[in-house]
């Protein structure tokens, strides 16, 4: 793990030995326990042990499976708040507790998993973006390959709205009105056209939040 992360995942990329070998860093105080407010009880690791881990997974031949368990746990997680400005703030903390995790995971499915990152861009793309991770969210979007179906249509309207938030109108109702035509139940994007034609002045203002 990139960072701090509570015992579900642990034991989602771990394997049936992981808690019992956990027990034990713990006891030897290699791994600690703690807790946050807003995030609540999590293991952590000095970032020397955490290379020293890293490296050695690298050269092991689990490596691939555990990094796809890695990404897969991000991918779950970040599917409970895909819909970013609608689900509750307990929702939205459970992925921001394992934010150290989302470019790892992004860029190993990049790699070795097209489906597997293009279902990681769907997931995380509108959180990202109303996040104003907009130039992140942009450059991921533009990397995906893959059919026109639900999750393109959606991608396609997530990188569509990164773009009027960057200011880039033009290249913004180009996108949405190609999500329209792959899915037209997506609706945000008719909503979002006419946004962007009647208040295209409105993406310069939340640029300047993206620093």
């Amino acid at each position: 793990f990139a960072g701090p992360v509570a015992l579900d995942a642990v034991e989602a990329v771990g394997t049936t030995d992981t808690l019992v070998a956990l027990e034990a860093l713990v006891d030897f105080s290699l791994v600690r326990r703690v807790e946050s407010a807003a995030y609540g009880w999590r293991f952590t690791m000095p970032q020397a042990l955490r290379d020293f881990a890293r490296d050695k997974l690298a050269a092991s031949a689990e490596h691939d499976a555990v990094r796809r368990r890695h990404a897969e746990h991000v991918l779950a997680v970040a599917r409970e708040s895909r819909v970013w400005f609608a689900v509750p703030e307990a929702t939205q903390r459970r992925l921001l507790a394992i934010d150290a995790e989302i470019r790892p995971a992004l860029r190993w499915a990049a790699a070795h998993d097209a489906e597997l990152y293009r279902r990681l861009v769907a997931e995380l793309g509108l959180g990202l973006v109303r996040r104003l991770h907009v130039d992140e969210l942009i450059e991921y979007a533009e990397r995906v390959e893959g059919p026109v179906d639900a999750t393109g249509a959606w991608i396609t309207n997530c990188h569509a709205y990164a773009l009027v938030l960057a200011g880039r109108f033009e290249e913004a109702q180009v996108h949405y009105r190609k999500g329209i035509d792959d899915d037209p139940a997506m609706a945000m994007g008719y909503v979002s056209v006419g946004a962007i034609e009647e208040f295209g002045f409105l993406g310069n203002n939340h640029r300047a939040l993206d620093r």
